[in-house]
């Protein structure tokens, strides 16, 4: 009953949502001509109802069809849903793609089974199971990351017959995909590079077939030795060097000018999804950090649901982990301890954090809205993250952070600290001094942020402005009218657009620039 109330509501949110029909249309217009496809090349698309990657992803196609000479579009998934949702397959269809349900056959049930017994049999730990290979191929951290983010749970263990589940389902996807794509897949388009969703990624990538991950924000390529994006975070401060020195100057004052405009506490600076700014002004008239002659240390929390392996493996398996292991070195150090959430901290976090925290008394929780500001005023020494943007914000405010992860953005910089190891992270912990603390220069802070939120940003790539769209639009039927409007109101700027991103398919580069249109 309830599929049949889908299937209607579906068709009913056809006829209502004029943006989604006017999308079909202008999608059957630029496809006129297109012919039904004879070949025996594929391309895989993931299946996806995101409307802003649905709008790329008809992008895509449009250009792979003439790089393989008119492929078949394939749009997989594992959930025979889609049958509910018409509306959905109507606008797949209408730039040529066929949605298909993939099932998985006995043998590979069978396969699946019997590498289960013989992880299971091993015994292994966390760290053990993120680094988990099959064939050669690493993808413990995709079925650990899909664990935690399915189950809303902070951590795992082989024992856990929940987890042994999720493994059982994440090597039956594995093997299927093993065996599925061979010399006739030209490409892949996944949405994630974690979760169950990169199987095939990695899988491709090891058979040098090429695999795109792209959304309405970036565009980018993996390959063999590029599962994770972002990679290019070590390449930073070489490339700002090889920039004009009038650009080095202006880039460095854009930089300066958009961290300024975060600290007086403006909401979405480079950061369109955030809803909370975490700079409000200080109060004088209180003290959030108490006066001592201690060592001040503040934790500053991430998602525990939310993939701590989304970019590459960090010194802790999970962030649960992490936290634990804090809170064990807190028992066994005289500092004094804080611990801070985001703002946005998303539902299911505080109840994971309060059970963490009673049993370590010795680290006290401020309240989610206290100002950053607030905190160093009052006399915070260090700061400690996985991978978070506290990494240059406290940096930029002269504070030193260290990062439990060699994969963390600023990696490529000295104005953190970047322990090798988690033996060398603990002992660094556990013998802190004034001594510990580094000179920051400025000017690093704002070259890394130079290079991240501006020379290495494609979030216009898309949509000119976004930033003027509220992000709930992006990610709705209206994308598809801002789309088709922007093109309307300035075809000659989206057809610049269009050509970088035409070019960056054929190109064989990993990540599309945004030079030539901006």
């Amino acid at each position: 009953m309830k599929n049949i109330l889908r299937f209607f509501k579906s068709l009913f949110s056809l006829f209502t949502s004029l943006d989604t029909l006017r999308f079909i249309k202008f999608n059957l217009d630029k496809n006129k001509g297109m012919r039904h496809s004879n070949s025996n090349s594929i391309v895989l698309i993931e299946y996806t109802t995101m409307q802003s990657v649905i709008l790329v992803v008809s992008l895509l196609t449009r250009v792979l069809r003439k790089k393989y000479q008119s492929p078949k579009f394939i749009a997989y998934t594992f959930n025979g849903n889609y049958k509910y949702y018409p509306h959905v397959s109507m606008v797949y269809k209408s730039f040529g793609v066929e949605i298909r349900q993939f099932k998985i056959g006995d043998h590979i049930k069978a396969l699946a089974r019997k590498k289960l017994f013989e992880i299971i049999q091993l015994n292994l730990n966390n760290d053990d199971l993120v680094e988990l290979k099959v064939d050669g191929l690493m993808i413990g951290d995709l079925i650990y990351d899909h664990h935690l983010r399915h189950h809303n749970v902070p951590t795992l263990s082989i024992k856990d017959k929940l987890y042994q589940e999720t493994l059982r389902e994440g090597l039956e996807q594995f093997f299927f995909f093993r065996e599925y794509i061979g010399n006739n897949i030209k490409a892949i388009h996944v949405t994630h590079q974690c979760y169950f969703n990169a199987f095939p990624l990695r899988i491709a990538a090891e058979n040098n077939i090429e695999v795109f991950g792209c959304n309405e924000s970036v565009c980018q390529r993996f390959s063999s030795d590029r599962f994770w994006c972002e990679d290019e975070r070590l390449e930073y401060h070489a490339i700002f060097n090889l920039l004009t020195f009038e650009q080095k100057k202006d880039g460095l004052k854009w930089a300066k000018n958009r961290i300024d405009k975060r600290w007086s506490g403006e909401v979405g600076v480079d950061m369109h999804y955030s809803k909370k700014s975490a700079f409000s002004e200080i109060n004088r008239n209180i003290r959030v950090i108490k006066k001592s002659d201690k060592i001040k240390i503040l934790i500053a929390t991430h998602c525990f649901f939310d993939a701590p392996n989304g970019f590459g493996l960090n010194l802790f398996p999970d962030f649960y982990i992490w936290l634990s292991t804090l809170g064990d070195i807190s028992n066994k150090t005289d500092y004094d301890w804080y611990i801070k959430t985001h703002p946005d901290f998303i539902p299911g976090n505080n109840e994971i954090l309060n059970e963490i925290l009673s049993k370590y008394p010795r680290i006290k929780l401020l309240d989610q809205n206290t100002s950053h500001k607030q905190i160093v005023h009052d006399g915070i020494d260090f700061v400690l993250t996985i991978h978070g943007t506290v990494g240059f914000e406290y940096a930029a405010m002269g504070i030193t952070v260290i990062n439990a992860s060699l994969i963390n953005p600023h990696i490529g910089y000295d104005f953190n600290i970047h322990p090798s190891s988690r033996k060398e992270y603990i002992n660094l912990l556990l013998n802190l001094t004034d001594k510990v603390k580094i000179e920051i220069s400025n000017n690093d802070i704002y070259e890394f942020y130079y290079m991240r939120h501006y020379y290495f940003n494609t979030s216009d790539w898309l949509i000119p402005k976004p930033e003027d769209i509220k992000y709930n639009r992006l990610m709705s039927p209206d994308i598809y009218a801002v789309y088709i409007n922007s093109i309307k109101n300035n075809d000659l700027e989206m057809n610049r657009r269009l050509l970088v991103f035409n070019n960056f398919v054929f190109s064989g580069e990993k990540i599309m620039m945004n030079q030539g249109y901006s």
